[in-house]
């Protein structure tokens, strides 16, 4: 809703752009989405069974597919945008913001694969503040600081909401990437000492 309230500052148009953008780009998203969710079962498991090598193949695997499947599906949708857009408006001042919001969300359309994996990674492994904080930074201390400051500072317009989620994802798959070396998310968050017997009535 905050995010919304920024996006209609720049007009109805903008913001029936970002809909439109959103739409497309949530179904090329999806298989990666799906494999994000996955990661959080399988990540899980093995860590249980102290099974770290596993769980760090998994977590390749993981990335090495949303990369296939992103890339993919970004080079079948970038010439074909113009068309697909043209299928939700006809208006020109709309269709135009939605294809250029939508070239460039393509182009960056591998981060938020990783960012899937990511958030999936250190919600298996417990650690859920990990993506919380990644969850939460991505909008608050990132995306919506970066609109502000493109639309007071920059003439970029209208494309300022793009560049700020283009540049939000980045800079929060970089963090991602770096919360994952630390190794913190590998220590386990449940105690599996066995608990004291329960007395017989």
């Amino acid at each position: 809703m905050v995010l919304t309230a920024f996006i209609v500052s720049f007009g109805e148009a903008t913001l029936a752009a970002f809909g439109i953008g959103n739409r497309i780009n949530s179904l090329v998203l999806m298989p990666a989405m799906g494999i994000g969710n996955a990661m959080a079962t399988i990540v899980g498991q093995n860590l249980g069974a102290d099974q770290l090598k596993r769980t760090h193949q998994a977590v390749k695997t993981g990335i090495l597919l949303v990369s296939i499947l992103l890339v993919c599906g970004a080079l079948i949708l970038y010439p074909l945008i113009p068309t697909v857009v043209r299928f939700f408006s006809q208006e020109n001042e709309i269709s135009s913001q939605a294809i250029h919001y939508l070239k460039l969300i393509t182009l960056a359309l591998p981060l938020m694969g990783f960012f899937q994996v990511f958030i999936g990674t250190f919600q298996g492994s417990g650690h859920t503040i990990m993506a919380m904080v990644l969850m939460i930074g991505r909008l608050w201390a990132l995306r919506i600081p970066l609109i502000i400051v493109f639309k007071n500072y920059t003439e970029w317009g209208s494309s300022s909401v793009w560049y700020a989620m283009v540049l939000s994802n980045t800079i929060v798959c970089i963090a991602g990437y770096l919360l994952y070396l630390t190794d913190r998310w590998e220590k386990k968050v449940i105690d599996n000492k066995p608990a004291g017997k329960i007395a017989r009535g």
